[in-house]
């Protein structure tokens, strides 16, 4: 009888107790998510700052599964600050971390795609700097970066819209495909540049 009461209150459009949990715990789940994150970059951040290189690395091993692409960005960004200090580019790219910093910015791409979400634009700047800067040719990930730089060139400060140019550029001596894929990025940029000197 109590299902049938239970059954009538649905049909009547009353809220299913259940399916309100369930909605609740995704939400809850979601904004423990975003409180990860800054939490996240801080720990990359404060590690980096120690100069110990492998704490770095095992600090971005261990967060890695979790990380969005703003902690990915940072921790690229880490890393190709160490880099110049302590060990090659060369040395650096074949660190297991790299490919697995790698593959996750491309998943997350993949999803911003998706969902229609634009990347920060200071993320795809700081990914684009530490490629270069190890001297890192992805192809996949460029041409994954390039389509979302180049619908948000006026998103762009001019120092991050400047670096991501340099990126590309700079990887076009290693491949010419890496300015291939940002051909319309440098073509909306040069319109766009003109109008931020003053």
């Amino acid at each position: 009888m109590g299902d049938r009461s239970s059954d009538k209150s649905r049909r009547n459009g009353a809220p299913n107790p259940a399916a309100q949990d369930a909605k609740s715990q995704k939400r809850w789940r979601q904004g423990a998510k975003r409180d990860t994150f800054p939490w996240i970059n801080s720990q990359i951040i404060t590690v980096s700052e120690t100069g110990q290189l492998h704490k770095l690395i095992a600090t971005i091993e261990a967060f890695l599964p979790q990380m969005n692409l703003v902690n990915i960005s940072t921790a690229f960004h880490r890393l190709a600050k160490a880099t110049s200090k302590d060990v090659s580019p060369q040395v650096m790219g074949q660190q297991p971390v790299i490919q697995g910093l790698l593959e996750a910015a491309k998943a997350t791409l993949a999803k911003s795609s998706a969902s229609g979400t634009q990347p920060s634009a200071q993320a795809l700047s700081n990914i684009s700097w530490a490629m270069a800067t190890l001297h890192l040719v992805d192809d996949h990930l460029l041409q994954a970066m390039a389509i979302p730089a180049s619908s948000q060139v006026p998103s762009f400060k001019p120092f991050e819209l400047s670096t991501i140019l340099w990126s590309y550029a700079k990887l076009s001596t290693l491949n010419a495909d890496a300015c291939y894929c940002a051909q319309h990025l440098f073509e909306l940029a040069s319109i766009r540049i003109p109008h931020t000197v003053e």
